[in-house]
């Protein structure tokens, strides 16, 4: 009887002997999700990468232009030639933001109503505060920087209140406008910085931009009385309920 104890006992030696690497396997395995969880990046790291994320990069872009309005319209207003460099600096960066967030958004999907009316707001009070501060030197008209900020308040309350759409309701050559207020503002730079040559054309085009701007106006105006006194006579021609 104990030469079969003996027996077994060898016999049941091998699994335990088996048994002890498929142990010193998992324990290995474990050590090492461990470590590499304490690898992975934690803490403050993660939730900057999250946060960065979430970030609406169009609406950073046009925040940023945004931002550089005031220092744009203290350097329009000043003479000399460190002033005009430095505002070349600041409206070529306000206009490659101008280009890139509207790109920025529709590439990522991030488009809005809202995003839409911050990029225009955002536009608008940029142009205004560089030629109200160029007009502050008698190198703009008054009435320029006036009606494009008029020209604006019109065009969102036509799209929200006159209209009650949901939306900007933007015409073509309040859209061309848009563009082109950025003209003289350029030209004023390159007059400043010595092509004094371009100034009768800054004038033109400032004098065109006022005309323009009115056109606009009126025919954004033009179009709302007719759509009102159509939708009035559709009123009267209903048959009574």
């Amino acid at each position: 009887m104990g030469a079969a104890r003996t027996r077994g006992a060898r016999r049941g030696s091998p699994r335990r002997s088996r048994a002890r690497p498929a142990a010193e396997a998992r324990g290995d395995s474990s050590k090492a999700l461990r470590s590499h969880r304490s690898s992975a990046p934690t803490g403050p790291l993660v939730r900057l990468i999250s946060l960065v994320s979430r970030v609406n990069i169009a609406n950073a872009l046009t925040a940023t232009r945004l931002l550089l309005a005031g220092p744009f319209a203290v350097l329009m207003a000043q003479e000399g030639v460190s002033s005009a460099a430095l505002a070349a600096l600041v409206l070529a960066l306000a206009i490659v933001t101008d280009v890139l967030d509207g790109l920025v958004a529709r590439h990522r999907g991030t488009t809005s109503a809202a995003g839409r009316v911050f990029d225009h707001l955002t536009d608008c009070l940029f142009v205004t505060c560089g030629l109200a501060a160029g007009a502050s030197r008698g190198v703009f008209p008054w009435p320029l920087p006036i009606l494009v900020a008029a020209a604006f308040a019109q065009y969102v309350a036509d799209s929200y209140w006159w209209h009650r759409g949901s939306t900007l309701r933007a015409s073509a050559l309040g859209r061309w406008n848009g563009v082109f207020y950025f003209a003289p503002l350029v030209g004023d730079v390159l007059v400043r910085l010595g092509l004094g040559v371009l100034r009768p054309a800054v004038t033109v085009v400032a004098w065109a931009l006022v005309a323009s701007t009115l056109v606009s106006m009126g025919d954004r105006l033009l179009a709302l009385t007719r759509a009102r006194a159509s939708h009035a006579g559709g009123t009267r021609g209903r048959p009574p309920r």
